[in-house]
């Protein structure tokens, strides 16, 4: 602090965890002595909590370390830096034009008559400089925000990494012990179910950066009433016995086009909310599930973007405290929270919204003091042949290629080698890329495809494909990843590789890749 109050830098950047004065400390000092300062938190916790709390306080931005890339580092300080350099200007204008109008408005002080109409005009700017202002406010506003969601962004995209690379043994393995064990075997029904929380496990980490980067997830026709009888039953023995459920289910036809484990997180949210308002004193929680013809008098009373037409209905009602106009205004802001520190984050309703918006229906909430909540959700029905058709089971394809497979992981490299050795494949597995590329250069032509991941210390996937590629061109790479911000599968294709593999994978999958890569041959289908 000696130091910035002296020297008065253009940028801080801080840790969170000091003795004597802790980074949180800190921002709040610079928060007040010096507000258009960028502050950048670098921390090592790899806590999300620990970074909503740093933005809260003030931070710009937030970095996780180790940073094994100095180029993000300069992005970020060059991002807050602009930032910055924006605010000064806007400030520097809004001045300018304060003292313009200050000019302007002595002038026809001094004669009035002789600038009456120059007055008129005087006033109708100010307005539009007013609106403008206005405006301005909302679109900082919306990018501030803007810069929220990528701080976390950032921090989601290392956490759905490293979580991907945990999943990847278990739904391999599950898999593989599948194709052992008899179907009428109790563990057979086990293991499936182990499979399809893996399953949900990963749509939960896509989940996650989907709302860091404000995509969408793969939709499809679905059931809504399946979802919400497992979301209850789950929920039901995490609530107090003092608050009673209600359900009233009357639907004929509640096929949506929505994503399952989006809609299941809905509802799970909905619900966490409404029990929270009723901790303490117990109550009801009422939750429903219908259709409702909307025409255009009822879509113009209930204020929304929605399309005429027929829309499935959920509402969920608690008789909690309830809230008052100015939280209610309020609860859809990223961040917003009336819960305690610690108890929640502020994202639950934002998530609800996005997810709402997303599926093209909406979401609306109304609250008394005293006398509780209502939340309800409105998306649109489709005709149940819109369903998908089931899909075939097909046999896997196999192959007896040799294959050079490398992943920095010794677990995920194990199980993949076993599972393109189930596949009939010769399999060299290696867990360094640089030893991976000193194989391949001494003995280029004995691998037949190269399956490698993208995040490893040494060299990335990238880096490796490309010289594979060049030593010996045309050779099929197959790139394998836990999160793919940084190599989405478009700019993989256009490097080069053949294929784009995110992970966890199964097995059916992979297989189609590599039998795609060499060349799809019919007679290798078992």
């Amino acid at each position: 602090m000696e130091v910035f109050r002296q020297n008065h830098p253009t940028v801080v950047l801080v840790d969170l965890r000091m003795p004597g004065m802790g980074g949180l400390d800190v921002i709040d000092v610079l928060s007040q002595e010096a507000p258009e300062t960028p502050v950048v938190v670098l921390s090592g916790t790899g806590v999300v909590a620990d970074a909503i709390e740093a933005i809260r306080r003030g931070a710009w931005d937030y970095c996780t370390k180790p940073i094994k890339d100095m180029a993000e580092l300069e992005h970020v300080v060059k991002s807050v830096m602009e930032r910055a350099r924006l605010r000064k200007e806007s400030r520097r204008y809004h001045v300018q034009l304060e003292e313009e109008i200050a000019l302007r408005t002595k002038e026809l002080s001094e004669s009035e008559e002789k600038y009456r109409d120059l007055a008129i005009e005087l006033q109708t700017r100010l307005v539009q400089i007013q609106e403008a202002q206005k405006e301005k406010e909302e679109l900082m506003l919306q990018l501030h925000r803007a810069q929220k969601m990528e701080a976390i962004g950032t921090l989601a995209g290392g956490i759905a990494h490293d979580f991907n690379n945990i999943l990847t043994p278990i739904v391999m393995g599950t898999e593989m012990a599948l194709m052992n064990i008899p179907e009428d075997h109790k563990a057979n029904r086990m293991l499936k179910r182990v499979l399809d929380a893996g399953a949900r496990a990963k749509d939960l980490v896509n989940q996650i950066l989907t709302f860091s980067r404000q995509d969408d997830l793969q939709k499809a026709p679905m059931r809504v009433e399946p979802i919400l009888k497992e979301a209850i039953k789950l929920t039901r023995a995490a609530l107090p016995s003092t608050i009673e459920i209600r359900q009233n289910i009357q639907t004929v036809n509640d096929m949506v086009l929505a994503n399952a484990t989006q809609v299941h997180q809905v509802i799970v949210n909905l619900v966490a909310n409404a029990a929270h308002a009723m901790q303490v004193k117990g109550g009801i929680l009422e939750i429903s599930l219908a259709e409702e013809m909307l025409d255009d008098s009822r879509v113009a009373e209930l204020d929304t973007a929605l399309t005429p037409g027929l829309f499935l209905k959920l509402m969920v009602r608690d008789t909690g405290y309830g809230m008052d106009p100015a939280t209610l205004e309020k609860i859809f802001d990223p961040f917003f929270t009336t819960k305690a520190r610690g108890e929640g984050t502020g994202l639950g309703l934002a998530t609800v919204h996005g997810i709402v918006r997303g599926c093209e229906g909406a979401v609306l909430a109304e609250s008394e003091l005293g006398k509780g909540s209502v939340f309800t959700i409105y998306l649109p029905v489709i005709q149940s042949g819109d369903r998908d058709e089931e899909k075939e089971d097909h046999p896997l394809l196999r192959g007896s290629e040799r294959i050079l497979f490398v992943d920095d992981e010794p677990m995920i490299a194990e199980m993949y080698a076993d599972m393109l050795r189930y596949l009939g494949y010769d399999v060299e597995a290696k867990t360094d890329p640089l030893k991976t590329l000193e194989a391949f250069r001494s003995r280029p032509h004995d691998y037949d495809l190269v399956i490698t991941d993208m995040t490893m210390p040494g060299m990335t996937g990238e880096e490796l494909g490309k010289e594979i590629m060049r030593i010996r061109p045309k050779t099929p790479v197959i790139l394998c990843t836990g999160f793919s911000e940084r190599m989405p599968e478009e700019k993989a294709f256009e490097l080069g590789f053949c294929a784009f593999v995110m992970k966890p994978v199964v097995i059916g999958e992979m297989a189609q890749k590599i039998r795609k890569a060499l060349g799809d041959r019919r007679e290798d289908i078992l």
